[in-house]
């Protein structure tokens, strides 16, 4: 790419990221996502044998939570609801006394599961749940492609499934997985980021990984005329403590998306070529 060419790219990726990283922080200061994040609390995370019990018995699910929660955000089970059954862990103790000190402690020395019931949001009246679109939508095949051809000349592996319920796509030690869900142009190339930028855990944390991989994935779709900002907003509002903090991995963000952009350009130009 021509040096002055290059230069536009960076100044362009630069200045989109941090318009978007300040729309995201616009929507963390938000009441409306406060709010969000206050009935998002009480969910439960759900172990992935819970999430396969769930799915099972109620494959149209899509958020679940005990009698008492449902009450708890001003909603209640209706009358002859059937629920949903799954595991809860319930820690054993034992009373454990010291060699030196005599004195005696609780150890946990065990754990055992019983079964509890949980409902869906559909088999519940009441209050309205404050809901954050994280998803956009969209597809765009010839920008899909490109992206995958990438991922493949990289040695990476990649697979599309049904989208049901969960995350859009996974990534893990050069395999991608994406989901027809979403926008999924924005999904391939997220966890494509995740594959290019390994090191980003250790050195930042889930939480400011997260926010970066999704701005980077952001921009490569702007790039190329998918405009996935507002749901992307939601997601970075969601992961980041300030979203602001991720503009200290600007620039590296900015180069990994810059190589992609640049890589898939190329891909994109060749088949138009044909």
């Amino acid at each position: 790419m021509a040096g002055s060419k290059g230069k536009e790219l960076h100044e362009t990726i630069e200045r989109r990221m941090t318009d978007l990283i300040q729309e995201a922080q616009a929507v963390r200061e938000s009441e409306a996502f406060q709010e969000y994040l206050r009935v998002a609390a009480k969910f439960h995370k759900y172990s992935f044998g819970n999430v396969m019990l769930i799915a099972v018995q109620n494959p149209d699910a899509t958020r679940v939570a005990g009698y008492r929660k449902w009450q708890e955000l001003g909603r209640q089970v209706r009358a002859g609801e059937k629920g949903i059954a799954i595991l809860a862990p319930i820690p054993q103790y034992a009373e454990v006394e010291s060699e030196e000190t005599g004195e005696t402690r609780k150890v946990q020395n065990g754990i055992w599961f019983k079964a509890v019931h949980v409902f869906d949001i559909s088999q519940t009246d009441g209050d309205e749940i404050p809901e954050v679109d994280w998803q956009g939508d969209g597809r765009n095949g010839e920008l899909e492609e490109a992206l995958l051809g990438y991922a493949a000349e990289l040695g990476i592996e990649t697979s599309e499934y049904e989208y049901r319920n969960g995350p859009l796509g996974w990534s893990f030690k050069g395999r991608i997985a994406y989901s027809d869900g979403g926008s999924v142009p924005r999904t391939i190339a997220h966890e494509l980021m995740h594959e290019l930028t390994p090191e980003w855990l250790q050195e930042m944390g889930k939480a400011a990984m997260e926010g970066l991989v999704d701005a980077a994935a952001t921009i490569i779709c702007l790039h190329f005329g998918t405009d996935v900002t507002a749901s992307s907003a939601n997601y970075i509002a969601g992961w980041a403590e300030d979203p602001k903090e991720l503009l200290k991995g600007l620039d590296r963000a900015r180069q990994v998306a810059s190589t992609v952009i640049e890589n898939v350009e190329k891909r994109i130009q060749a088949s138009e070529a044909r």
